[in-house]
């Protein structure tokens, strides 16, 4: 169950898509920006691995026919490690102003760096965790369109997490304190806020 509502399809039948659209629009923007942020990182993940992994296996970069299992294996490898490298650095992204930009800068390297590290692993268990940085860094300098296209999805990002961290922040935001009316002396009276 996603938050603190009740979700009006609670059947035991099985079917969750219900439950998703109603938590989808049952939710704040704040939260929705955040699953949005989460879903970016982890479609990059995948197509980073699928385009490194087939740019090595010398065949096609994207499989011609439908997708084998080692093609989910590689796809799934790619979403753990893109989402993996997400929750490492998570807390530094959506941070406001220029030192904001500047963690965002600093967590994006370390979210390919690590998430590479985790994906490379699940591929290829001793030699993928040595060679994935390098190989996610050869094939984002090799194709810099994809380079452009992940660091503008890091961008998009982190504008989510600021949208998700600012509707955080703003339960803090004190209420303005007016006075009763009909309040008499010198004293605070009853404060209404």
């Amino acid at each position: 169950m996603f938050g603190q509502h009740a979700l009006a399809d609670d059947r035991q039948d099985g079917r969750a898509v219900g439950r998703i659209a109603d938590w989808l629009t049952v939710e704040s923007r704040g939260e929705r920006a955040r699953v949005l942020a989460w879903l970016i990182v982890a479609t990059g993940g995948a197509i980073l691995c699928r385009v490194s992994v087939g740019r090595i296996d010398t065949g096609p970069v994207l499989p011609v026919v439908a997708l084998g299992w080692y093609d989910l294996w590689i796809l799934a490898a790619g979403v753990t490690g893109g989402l993996g490298g997400f929750y490492l650095v998570r807390e530094s992204l959506g941070q406001t102003g220029p030192a904001g930009w500047t963690r965002a800068i600093f967590a994006a390297l370390v979210l390919g760096f690590s998430g590479s590290v985790i994906a490379g692993t699940l591929v290829l268990p001793i030699y993928g965790t040595m060679f994935g940085p390098l190989v996610l860094a050869v094939t984002l300098i090799d194709l810099p369109v994809l380079a452009v296209a992940w660091t503008g999805s890091l961008v998009g990002v982190h504008l989510l997490m600021q949208r998700w961290r600012e509707e955080r922040e703003s339960i803090f935001v004190p209420l303005p304190v007016a006075r009763v009316k009909g309040s008499r002396g010198g004293g605070a009276g009853r404060l209404r806020g």
